[in-house]
């Protein structure tokens, strides 16, 4: 239902869905609805807020979200949860958010004694006047004024954008440098990336009906993942496979204009997609080796021959799970006179930077340099390995020790997040066991057969209650006392492994 509702147009014809209050959160709603209608109103302000954020979300293409209830002026039990949702709004508008700020005082009152028809205009006029002075002291400390809060909220997020493009400049690796790695992977097997007709222009199909996919049942459940609205129910998933078309790739995500839908038929692919994973993992799953298994010569733009020895560190942790992973190159001029005088010895800093954009371009461009020029680099191969690696292990060492510094911090910092966690729940069973007062058994007891059977009641269950917090504490504090030792100890690096890859050189186009 969610899948038709959030459908183009002229695809279904769901216009209208009603939903109970299990509809709440997890759902995203935004891609065609604008119009939400509460039919009835929750006490609590955060679920009416969970409830809005079905629609007012981020990718909302309406400049305009309209969020209706009903209100009857004759039932007085309706003023009261009108100025509850007003008061929510107005709290929404000057803070960003309800949360709080109403939580305490109104929730806890309405869910204790319900809106006495008696009462409603005194509760509503507490939700109207007394929350106020609380909300003026949420302004004062959620930064005591917008402006600073807005430049707050421009320094964070100057912050993250740096962070994005420091973390964009490491890995080196845009939409473009996917898409050739997997068409280079699914030509191994005779398949292509084709043009579709897709809401993106850009977007391209791929045929999970290709031999090399449907003769290897493994790739059905990747191909699934490109298709909308899977089935919980195994049984009914070769019919929805049949029925349902696996829907476009893209490389980068979809340049939308303004106040239009998010796409729905198109799916971007990333580096850990399951199915770049896949596609990825051939060129890496021949294991561990000692000698060099690629050797690769490509015209390159510059105007001096190079060489880039291409090795790999990886360090595991127990149970050999991989901690640390890096590719490590190491440049130098190449040359084949006077070498047994004079060995290759690697660039520096700014030598080596212009040697990875050359590499970078002529990948690109891919061309092969003439026989006869790769039968002189054959020559000196096992000569110019000799010469480099050792470099390759230096480097190599420097790197292990930054990377264990920072694995023993990552160690550190989880450990103590998770400490924190478990104080944290140890203190509120605590605190739920003092609130929590036994029955006053020792008190004449004058009443009923009934009320007396209910106190026993009570106190049968105040008693399991009791047992159960302490057996909870007494497992919390075990794990306080073991767990977060544990997740230091995953960060210890118990062996490494340096794999040479491959050397590559770059041949002057002019030479």
């Amino acid at each position: 239902m969610k899948i038709a509702f959030n459908a183009p147009f002229d695809q279904e014809p769901v216009r209208i869905l009603v939903c109970t209050d299990a509809a709440r959160e997890g759902l995203n709603l935004q891609a065609r609805c604008n119009d939400l209608i509460h039919v009835d109103l929750p006490w609590n302000p955060s679920r009416l807020e969970q409830r809005n954020g079905r629609i007012d979300r981020k990718l909302q293409p309406s400049k305009a979200v309209t969020c209706s209830y009903f209100f009857y002026a004759q039932r007085e039990e309706d003023r009261v949860l009108d100025a509850l949702v007003r008061k929510t709004e107005t709290i929404r508008k000057e803070l960003g958010a309800s949360g709080e700020v109403l939580r305490q005082t109104i929730e806890k009152r309405l869910s204790r004694d319900g809106i006495r028809r008696e009462d409603a205009l005194r509760l509503s006029a507490e939700i109207e006047n007394q929350d106020s002075r609380k909300v003026s002291t949420a302004e004062q400390e959620l930064g005591d004024e917008q402006e600073k809060r807005l430049t707050r909220l421009k320094e964070e997020q100057d912050r993250l954008q740096r962070l994005l493009e420091q973390a964009r400049k490491r890995v080196g690796v845009d939409g473009a440098d996917i898409r050739q790695v997997v068409e280079i992977a699914l030509k191994d097997d005779q398949a292509s990336l084709s043009p579709g007709h897709f809401s993106i222009p850009e977007a391209v199909a791929l045929d999970p009906q290709h031999p090399a996919f449907v003769k290897d049942r493994s790739w059905a459940t990747l191909f699934d993942e490109l298709r909308p609205g899977r089935p919980a129910r195994p049984s009914e998933r070769e019919r929805w496979r049949h029925k349902t078309p696996v829907r476009g790739l893209v490389f980068e995500p979809p340049h939308v204009k303004e106040g239009e839908p998010e796409p729905q038929d198109v799916v971007q692919l990333h580096l850990e997609h399951r199915l770049v994973k896949r596609l990825i993992s051939r060129f890496s799953s021949q294991g561990f080796r000692s000698n060099i298994g690629r050797v690769t010569a490509i015209i390159g733009p510059g105007a001096q021959p190079r060489v880039v020895l291409v090795g790999r560190l990886s360090l595991f942790g127990p149970g050999a799970r991989r901690l640390h992973e890096e590719i490590i190159p190491i440049t130098a001029a190449w040359r084949d006179v006077r070498r047994d005088e004079t060995p290759l010895s690697p660039f520096a800093e700014a030598g080596e930077t212009t040697t990875i954009a050359q590499l970078d371009e002529a990948l690109r461009a891919g061309r092969t340099p003439i026989q006869s020029v790769i039968e002189r680099l054959e020559r000196t191969v096992e000569l110019d390995i000799r010469d480099l690696r050792p470099y390759l292990e230096a480097r190599a060492e420097d790197s292990e020790k930054t990377a264990l510094s920072e694995l023993a911090e990552n160690g550190r910092r989880e450990a103590e997040a998770m400490a924190d966690v478990l104080r944290r729940q140890i203190q509120k069973v605590r605190e739920a066991m003092r609130e929590k007062k036994a029955p006053d058994q020792f008190a004449f007891d004058f009443s009923t057969e009934e009320q007396r059977q209910q106190s026993e009641k009570e106190m049968r269950q105040f008693e399991a209650d009791r047992r159960s917090w302490d057996e909870k504490l007494v497992r919390l504090q075990s794990d306080l006392d073991h767990e977060p030792q544990k997740v230091k100890e995953g960060y210890e690096v118990k062996a490494r492994q340096l794999e040479p890859l491959g050397i590559v050189y770059l041949w002057p186009a002019t030479n």
